[in-house]
């Protein structure tokens, strides 16, 4: 038995060694004349290079109203075909995909366009990822990221309200005649962990266009994806909204106590101080914003 065991672990060991071998010498020769700067063209070049992009919801940490920022998490897939980084399965151990970093091959320069980030404003997402590579020449890019982006937030109905944030991807330098970005049918929510503060109503993707700019007057191809969120009451109606009732019903009591009772400026000192203390409580939650006043 025990010789039967170190067999099989000497072969074990022997494959693995020529597996790496082979995987090696793919490499190498993929990569030997393969060019980074050159974007893969199918047929002609004049046909732009057609890149599937996917996003997946993984959590909302932070809406900053005062900020005008949504911070999330998600796993961003991007995939195309590279006809250069094709081979014959038969002639490196059947070996069907490999892994390559984003600095050796040709990755497309993705950007979240409305990025509230300063250290990350205008870097291709994603470029610490490596990427997957079949031998049939199909690319994924996976990157699980934190993303932080502007969002227009309106709390005019506040705490009832509702907010759809966009996330814009982009390609920092191809025109739309160079790179095509396509929204990939996925399901943006299967790994979303539900937030505290917000329901999530619904995600989807958009195709759209950026604007030229002063380098390129050509539009330039972009998917959008809307988050639709709306605020959880619950919290608000116990510490705002209920407060704000019981004080309402207590001036009204005011008025129904006869002037010569004493009570009566008893309880309109209680009613003052209980505003106060009212207002104070509600300036920690109420929004920071001058464009609209709350309901």
């Amino acid at each position: 038995m025990l010789q039967v065991l170190l067999t099989v672990s000497l072969i074990a060991g022997y494959c693995e060694q020529v597996m790496g071998f082979h995987e090696r010498m793919l490499v190498e020769n993929l990569l030997e004349h393969y060019h980074p700067g050159l974007r893969p063209v199918v047929e002609n070049s004049s046909q732009p290079t057609s890149v599937n992009i996917s996003l997946r919801l993984v959590q909302i940490f932070e809406m900053d109203v005062k900020k005008q920022v949504i911070i999330t998490s998600v796993w961003l897939k991007q995939a195309w075909y590279d006809p250069v980084l094709r081979w014959d399965k038969s002639q490196y151990g059947w070996i069907d995909e490999i892994s390559l970093s984003p600095d050796d091959v040709w990755v497309p320069d993705t950007v979240l366009l409305n990025n509230a980030e300063t250290s990350k404003m205008g870097k291709p997402v994603g470029m610490s990822n490596p990427l997957l590579v079949t031998s049939h020449g199909t690319v994924r890019w996976l990157a699980p990221i934190i993303l932080k982006s502007s969002c227009k937030l309106s709390v005019r109905y506040f705490p009832f309200d509702e907010q759809f944030c966009r996330l814009k991807f982009v390609s920092w330098t191809y025109s739309k005649s160079g790179l095509l970005l396509e929204p990939e049918e996925t399901e943006i929510l299967q790994n979303y962990t539900e937030s505290g503060e917000w329901y999530l109503e619904k995600v989807y993707a958009l195709r759209s266009t950026s604007k030229a700019t002063h380098t390129n007057t050509e539009n330039k191809s972009a998917v959008t994806y809307v988050i639709h969120i709306r605020r959880k009451v619950f919290y608000y109606f116990v510490y705002l909204i209920t407060p704000c009732m019981v004080t309402s019903f207590m001036t009204l009591i005011l008025f129904t106590l006869p002037p010569e009772s004493g009570e009566r400026m008893v309880v309109g000192i209680t009613i003052l101080l209980s505003l106060t203390v009212f207002y104070l409580l509600a300036s920690t939650h109420i929004p920071e914003t001058s464009e609209v006043v709350c309901h």
